[in-house]
């Protein structure tokens, strides 16, 4: 073994996001789906809740959904360009006020998010998104009614058959909304060709990408001309020792080069932290340098 000190420069951290296909469906238990209706007549009594699909009590999915994504009367999803330029008049503005949305980003032509009386609420699991889902990426699918719904990269779904009406009007032509970071889908318009969306049982395929930050370590081990030439096996020595001092005759010839296999590297207290091996030996010529990069994902 053979040692060498590297420096600053050469160690770096540095981050980058990888991305994972998904197809979930809803007959192996991959998705969630429960099909909700909102209560608005008399008290919340927990012991008079009914249980929907999934098993889960209505009233207080469809109460939760709606408090955490759809509660604000104002709640838009956009900054009009001229809203620093507005004026108040009376209690209202001259335009409608826009409120940003933490879950989607800046958009100038995002529409309003709304909840009907009935909706669809479909879960992605944590495990299967990682941080999030990756934006433009989903693809709703009702098998038995034939339709696809896309998400156009702002948290909102349209069907594909669709597209062109919803990009000269998004807000007559949304069907839905995504909330990439939970893995929450909520199907929110039921009415038409629309009603029967996830009624009938093992009919949701969801496609998507999952986002996960990887944090990846790098070093570069450079062995400069010259270095590294002199190997530590016992078997190149005349008495098989690492004891002698005398070398075998093919190993003082100017043509002999060693072989590394293996990268250690180690901390400011010479314990082993990593690891590297190579495929195969990798010759280290006495009149080249040579750098080995060894790159960790933690």
């Amino acid at each position: 073994m053979i040692y060498k000190e590297l420096s600053q420069q050469d160690v770096s951290f540095r981050e980058y996001y990888a991305y994972k296909d998904w197809v979930l469906t809803e007959g192996n238990s991959d998705l969630s789906v429960y099909s909700l209706s909102e209560i608005t007549t008399g008290f919340f009594n927990p012991a008079n809740e009914t249980t929907g699909s999934g098993g889960l009590f209505v009233r207080t999915l469809y109460d939760s959904i709606k408090h955490l994504y759809y509660h604000y009367d104002y709640r838009l999803d956009f900054i009009p360009i001229n809203y620093y330029s507005q004026q108040m008049t009376g209690s209202t503005f001259s335009q409608a006020f826009y409120a940003p949305d933490h879950n989607f980003g800046p958009n100038t032509y995002k529409t309003h998010k709304t909840l009907e009386s009935q909706c669809v609420a479909i879960s992605i699991p944590q495990q299967f998104i990682g941080e999030q889902i990756k934006p433009t990426t989903l693809h709703v699918e009702d098998v038995t009614e034939g339709f696809t719904l896309y998400d156009d990269g702002y948290g909102n779904l349209y069907d594909s058959t669709e597209s062109a009406s919803f990009s000269a009007n998004p807000g007559g032509y949304k069907r839905g909304n995504v909330f990439y970071e939970h893995g929450n889908i909520v199907i929110t318009s039921l009415s038409s060709s629309y009603q029967n969306f996830g009624t009938s049982t093992n009919n949701i395929v969801i496609k998507y990408k999952s986002t996960q930050k990887i944090y990846e370590f790098e070093a570069y081990c450079t062995a400069k001309e010259g270095e590294f030439n002199y190997s530590m096996n016992p078997s190149l020595r005349v008495s098989g020792s690492l004891a002698s001092p005398d070398l075998k005759g093919m190993v003082t010839s100017s043509e002999f080069s060693t072989y590394p296999t293996t990268i250690g590297l180690y901390n400011n207290n010479n314990e082993l932290m990593i690891v590297g091996k190579f495929n195969q030996p990798i010759r280290n010529d006495n009149d080249l340098g040579i750098t080995f990069v060894v790159r960790l994902d933690l």
